[in-house]
């Protein structure tokens, strides 16, 4: 299987659902889109902790979710992307894509969907592994995901795209084992706002929120504390401009993963597939043949949907920070099965 494969369902409704229980998963990771919107996004990390060699806790998690919101009476379009490779979670070795959902209603018969060969699927050369060298002496190559927005076929989520020659997906017997539901709910997502741009070379400017890049050029844009976070770019430019995003926790170059853009005329829009930790992007931007208009870069903050119900206070400000910064960290780190069990 490709990097990255794309599956669509057409479901039409006799009316509009009471509720949708849904039951995704993926291998490796998936994005579910309803109608154009992004509804859901997985699945929960199998157990593995960011080990995946020793530490697996030998059942296949997939996420429940209540889609009832996001469909209508009439034709539906249920858009599934899915990421096989360079992923920090685990894997077996065989990726896939599950859905299936209940739908009842007030005065209809129920009706469930599930993914199987009625479903289109198409591997998209969208996303690639690609090899990125430092201009750095002695930096090691890096591998990483490669999103060529010209490659991407425009409109495959949304009603009124033609399938019709898209290839039926391939229903393929179960290699995850012992299935079991997450335990973790839905998780909260928040665009957290950016601090600014920073370290800005010849070339950039900043005016309200959009940056402006007039040649090859550099710059970072900064948060105020690390994030546990989707990140995404919303670019307006010439086809075949690159630009880099290297997420770092530290406001410093380098990076822990990254992604590569190239952009398709006009406007381009990428999410990076894979959540990461950082307070500072740094982003390089080349081939640039006219002025590159950065609109967004954007963190799409994620956690367990946890409440703040206790309080703490001292005379000594450096406790305060210190606890208000260790809420912070159990925060973001409460994402995965093993450390949800934990808590």
């Amino acid at each position: 299987m490709p990097p990255h494969a794309c599956f669509r369902k057409t479901v039409t409704l006799p009316a509009t659902p009471k509720a949708v229980r849904a039951r995704i998963s993926a291998d490796i990771v998936y994005r579910l889109w309803i109608n154009g919107q992004l509804v859901s996004r997985g699945p929960a990390d199998p157990g593995n902790d960011y080990s995946p060699r020793t530490r697996w806790s030998h059942q296949w998690l997939y996420d429940v979710r209540d889609l009832a919101p996001f469909f209508k009476q009439g034709d539906n379009i249920v858009a599934a992307e899915v990421f096989t490779k360079e992923q920090p979670n685990y894997s077996l070795g065989r990726p896939g894509f599950a859905f299936a959902a209940d739908f009842t209603f007030v005065d209809r018969p129920p009706l469930q969907v599930t993914t199987g060969p009625d479903w289109g699927g198409i591997p998209s050369e969208a996303y690639s592994l690609a090899e990125w060298t430092a201009s750095t002496p002695g930096a090691k190559p890096a591998r990483h995901i490669r999103f060529d927005a010209s490659r991407e076929t425009q409109g495959w989520r949304l009603a009124g795209f033609d399938d019709s020659r898209w290839p039926r997906a391939v229903k393929a017997d179960s290699v995850w084992g012992s299935l079991a539901a997450s335990e973790i709910p839905p998780r909260m997502e928040v665009i957290y706002p950016s601090a600014g741009v920073v370290r800005a070379s010849e070339g950039v400017t900043v005016s309200g929120g959009t940056v402006t890049v007039s040649k090859d050029a550099s710059f970072a844009v900064r948060f105020n504390r690390i994030l546990s976070a989707y990140l995404s770019l919303k670019a307006r430019g010439a086809a075949g401009t690159v630009v880099v995003l290297q997420p770092n926790e530290l406001n410093q170059a380098g990076f822990h993963r990254m992604t590569s853009v190239v952009l398709r005329e006009g406007i381009t829009y990428c999410e990076f597939p894979v959540m990461d930790s950082f307070s500072t992007i740094n982003i390089q931007v080349s081939n640039v043949t006219a002025p590159l208009a950065i609109e967004d870069v954007r963190a799409s903050f994620i956690s367990y949907p946890v409440s703040y119900v206790g309080s703490f206070e001292t005379s000594d400000a450096d406790l305060n920070r210190l606890w208000k910064a260790s809420r912070w960290a159990t925060q973001i780190s409460m994402q995965t099965h093993d450390l949800m069990r934990l808590q």
